[in-house]
């Protein structure tokens, strides 16, 4: 593919802005993503110990919706946060 300037691939990042701005929303990422792991590493503990041989528990197929609840809750927690911080 051809550009018109050839420069354009180096604008892919808004310039001046670095990894530390004043956004923060890498510790959103990040705080999301240590929390599907914590409960994801919680949910197969608890699997482990309800399941018996060959038969598994009625909640095991719940583990496709966690990290979606996880994701769910935080974004409704920091949207209740910057809420309550724009009323004060």
């Amino acid at each position: 593919m051809e550009y018109a300037d050839k420069r354009y691939p180096a604008r892919a990042w808004v310039e001046g802005v670095g990894w530390d701005d004043d956004n923060a929303i890498y510790w959103f990422s990040l705080l999301t993503l240590f929390f599907q792991s914590i409960f994801a590493a919680i949910f197969l503990l608890q699997l482990r110990a309800h399941s018996t041989g060959q038969a598994m528990p009625w909640w095991w197929e719940t583990f496709k919706a966690l990290p979606l609840a996880v994701q769910a809750f935080w974004m409704f927690a920091m949207g209740l946060i910057d809420w309550m911080m724009d009323k004060a």
